[in-house]
């Protein structure tokens, strides 16, 4: 029996509550990853995940029924907490999520689209579709800036050279 808590994946806010049953609005960040009727979800509360079963929730999956919060003033205290699946049961890939992301530069300039991230020997790389081309950048976690899923947006720290070598000075 393992008695240490499980890895959790954060995959959302409890953005208000909804009447005064208890029931709680949840904002999503990742449509794939919504947990159904009868999972746990885990409300993070002082920096502990507290697990919750989720009873009902509605059609467009955002108004949530969790077992124990039954009334406005409990539900009241969770807006604001966000909330996590355990990690076991998020797939981990590598370019599910950038593929279509729109790519900026450190200096919020458009670099162009990605098209895939692929395995090449030693390295991941991500494609990227421009204007005139197609090339590829390696993928280094160290230097993603900022991910934005809402506007899918990638943001990186990208040396002098890697797009346009050919008007890089040393």
């Amino acid at each position: 029996m393992n008695l240490l808590p499980p890895k959790l994946h954060l995959i959302g806010k409890i953005v208000s509550k909804h009447g005064y049953k208890g029931n709680v609005i949840v904002r999503w960040d990742d449509e794939d990853l919504i947990p159904e009727i009868g999972d746990t979800l885990f409300v993070i509360i002082d920096g502990i995940g507290v697990p919750f079963l989720i009873e009902e929730q509605n059609s467009t999956q955002e108004i949530l029924t969790l077992h124990t919060v039954n009334n406005e003033t409990f539900a009241q205290e969770l807006v604001h907490c966000e909330v996590a699946i355990e990690a076991d049961f998020v797939e981990e890939t590598n370019d599910f999520s950038f593929v279509g992301f729109t790519i900026f530069n450190a200096q919020n300039e458009s670099i162009g689209k990605i098209t895939s991230i692929e395995a090449y020997p030693g390295q991941l790389m991500i494609t990227v579709s421009s204007e005139n081309r197609d090339f590829l950048i390696p993928y280094v976690e160290t230097w993603i800036r900022d991910v934005n899923e809402n506007s899918r947006t990638l943001t990186m720290d990208l040396p002098d050279g890697i797009i346009d070598p050919e008007n890089h000075e040393d």
